[in-house]
């Protein structure tokens, strides 16, 4: 049935005719799904590709050359026969800051390859290929039911999904995902070649792939060159494999070509891309939890924790570089919250939600037989988030204060199971050496980002708005007895934590672990804190998780009646870091009242902002004086060159890094940002405002060619005109 109904939607969906004025086409589109409705819909719009050619699972097509990064955090392209691979800047950001020094910083300087044996490898980075979608709700209801008759009360899905995934990759070297769509109405498996080889091979200086900064985080007009380089390596038979110096670029199966030529208004643009996350099925009740709970917590001690962070950054450049991608993470999460809250309440989300909410409960109670399956679901909801209540506002707490907070907590509960081991004796000398290794490894990469002088400051504050805000009982008993010996002062708390405790610094903890023994017992007085913190947390968590799953189930209820209310409704799965379709035009957009944003901006805008007094808006000399000269080389429209423009594509986090594709499929820019009219979409789709920001590839090509003169790179790209 949701097959049918998902067909319906989208004919109905790719009906709708866009204007260039910026009526978004709403929808991240499975791909799996295209070939159960008129492909010739969408190339009524303007794609020239066949579905085929767009989206084959048994012939090569244009899904092989687009890539999961890291799981599906970003989205990166294929754009050579040797794996080079384009992504945003902010998406190879915390590499581009952990190859970075004093005597080395690419952060400001940027960082060009130019070799193979210079392009630097990265730990823990991958990309990820789909090889193979499968729709196997059949099945897992089948597994649902098996644990019912084995006389389970609910199902645990979280066993039925890696039972799948691990009979699907048994015997390969692929691995799968089960992902629900729909709120867990319908399953469907996802296979992927993972590549853990992925070296970084050109980034600008921050100056131009971060120029803004926080300030137009989110903002339009944008002026950003946001684009990273790296190259996938296999190993030399072509198969995944770890780092080795014996390793070889990826042999590409495809790879995008770009178009030089650059876009106009009213031109048709997509994206195969993994957005991340959205929640418009979400109730009113979600929302109002997120409006009133979730994102002030959020917003007030972000705020407070990067006010520490950026004075200590502006006051020294090595503290720069070991927390800019600190600062950037939090950043981003801050003031999104902000510009999310914003417009929930301006576009009165959550009154729209409770009109939906109205319309499903006259229908559910129109007859006997739909009221019995959904009359209750709303009010079993809403009762589920009024008793969750005081429990998520603590959650929040602890995630923003010590999760999110004060390093040496974390460092100090990295240390947890290890100490459970030696003091229960259950570690041989040479296996103790060998966890001792293990551990060291792991701080010093952990400890080459942390300042103590910031990192105390962060505790002091964050710590102390923490205990004046929670409601203390929910606080661990062991914390509170400390507290109360301070007199619930965190800054005398933290001059002697500091002051003692190893997690201070990584010599002290380098030298401490090195003289272990089997027979030692481990204290430090951090340990204790982060021990009760943690062991709340957990607490915490599952006692809200009781109610998360009331929600869960009256969520999957209230989504398959929408579906079956009206069938013609704009209903598609939310994004859940699959592959999927978005496309429309490009085009600007009426931002408030007498406020019209072209669809484009140039290299000219640059200039305009260009401020020395603000780190943001600083720029290198060279490419001053590049633009004094007017060397714009072959990248140049209307004598000047054009740096973002705007297209209406629905997407989220996790999009950061797709190609911008014209309707031959060929590479005209990257996306890397929404726009501030339109912070609410991943809750509540707005149709009029929604805006994709997007670096020109005229002007990523502007400064790897003319800036950075990388003609290594160059020299490798396909470029048409």
């Amino acid at each position: 049935m949701i097959k049918k109904i998902y067909g319906k939607i989208l004919m109905l969906m790719l009906s709708i005719t866009i204007s260039f004025q910026a009526i978004a086409d709403e929808g991240m589109w499975l791909l799996s799904l295209l070939n159960e409705i008129n492909y010739t819909k969408i190339q009524d719009k303007g794609i020239e590709l066949s579905l085929d050619e767009l989206y084959s699972l048994d012939e090569l097509s244009l899904k092989d050359a687009i890539v999961a990064i890291d799981g599906g955090s970003c989205t990166g392209s294929i754009v050579s026969p040797d794996g080079l691979m384009i992504t945003n800047h902010h998406c190879g950001y915390s590499n581009i800051q952990d190859h970075s020094s004093l005597e080395n910083d690419y952060l400001k300087n940027g960082f060009w390859a130019g070799s193979l044996s210079e392009e630097l490898p990265n730990r823990g980075k991958s990309v990820s290929f789909l090889i193979d979608v499968q729709d196997i709700t059949d099945k897992v209801n089948e597994m649902i039911a098996d644990q019912f008759k084995n006389g389970a009360t609910r199902p645990n899905m979280m066993r039925i999904r890696r039972l799948i995934a691990r009979e699907t990759v048994k015997g390969n070297h692929y691995n799968a995902e089960v992902h629900s769509m729909f709120g867990g109405n319908s399953y469907y498996l996802f296979i992927y070649e993972t590549y853990s080889d992925v070296r970084l091979v050109g980034a600008p200086p921050s100056a131009i792939g971060n120029f803004g900064g926080e300030t137009d985080n989110w903002e339009w007009p944008r002026h950003t060159a946001d684009f990273t380089f790296y190259r996938v390596y296999t190993a030399p038979d072509g198969k995944p494999a770890k780092y080795s110096p014996d390793n070889i670029p990826l042999k590409s199966k495809k790879y995008l070509k770009i178009n030089a030529a650059g876009v106009n208004e009213k031109d048709f643009t997509f994206i195969l891309g993994y957005p991340a996350k959205t929640k418009r099925y979400i109730t009113s009740f979600g929302v109002e939890e997120i409006l009133n709970t979730s994102n002030p917590i959020r917003i007030v001690m972000r705020d407070k924790k990067l006010e520490i962070i950026r004075n200590a950054m502006n006051e020294s450049d090595e503290v720069r570089i070991k927390y800019a991608s600190k600062f950037s993470l939090a950043s981003n999460k801050w003031k999104y919250a902000i510009g999310q809250s914003e417009c929930l309440k301006q576009y009165k989300t959550i009154e729209d939600k409770r009109i939906l909410e109205n319309q499903f409960l006259n229908w559910a109670n129109s007859n006997n037989e739909l009221s019995k399956e959904y009359g209750d679901v709303l009010s079993s909801i809403s009762e589920a988030y009024k008793n969750k209540a005081t429990i998520t506002n603590a959650v929040q707490y602890y995630n923003e204060a010590v999760l999110m907070g004060p390093e040496i907590i974390n460092f100090s509960n990295r240390l947890k199971r290890f100490k459970r081991s030696v003091e229960s004796k259950k570690m041989t000398e040479q296996e103790l050496k060998k966890s001792v290794d293990k551990l060291l490894s792991n701080y010093q990469d952990l400890y080459k980002d942390y300042d103590q002088i910031v990192d105390k400051q962060i505790f002091e504050v964050l710590l102390q708005y923490f205990v004046e805000n929670i409601n203390r009982e929910y606080l661990p008993q062991e914390f509170t007895v400390l507290a109360e010996e301070y007199n619930w002062d965190m800054g005398k708390l933290a001059d002697d934590i500091y002051s003692k405790s190893i997690f201070s610094q990584y010599s002290k903890v380098k030298n401490y672990l090195e003289n272990l023994d089997s027979n030692s017992v481990i204290t430090d007085p951090s340990m204790g804190i982060a021990y009760s913190f943690m062991t709340k947390v957990i607490s915490l968590n599952k006692e809200e998780s009781k109610y998360e799953r009331i929600i869960a189930k009256g969520n999957k209820l209230f989504i398959n009646g929408l579906l079956e209310m009206n069938p013609e409704k704009d209903l598609y799965p939310d994004a859940n870091s699959t592959m999927r379709l978005t496309y429309g035009t490009v085009g600007g957009y009426k931002a408030s009242d007498a406020v019209w944003y072209n669809y484009y901006t140039t290299i000219d805008g640059v200039m305009e902002k260009y401020n020395t007094n603000k780190t943001e808006y600083d720029i290198p000399e060279r490419l001053k004086s590049l633009y004094e000269s007017k060397d714009f080389g072959n990248y140049q429209t209307d004598g000047t060159i054009r740096t973002c423009f705007l297209t209406d594509h629905d997407i989220t986090g996790g999009n950061s890094g797709s190609a911008i594709l014209n309707a031959k499929g060929e590479l005209v820019g990257l996306a890397f940002d929404g726009n501030w009219e339109a912070m609410s979409s991943d809750l509540d789709f707005i149709p009029k405002k929604q805006k994709c920001i997007n670096s020109d590839i005229r002007y990523v090509l502007f400064v790897i060619d003319k800036y950075a003169d990388c003609q290594y790179i160059m020299n490798e790209l396909n470029i048409i005109k």
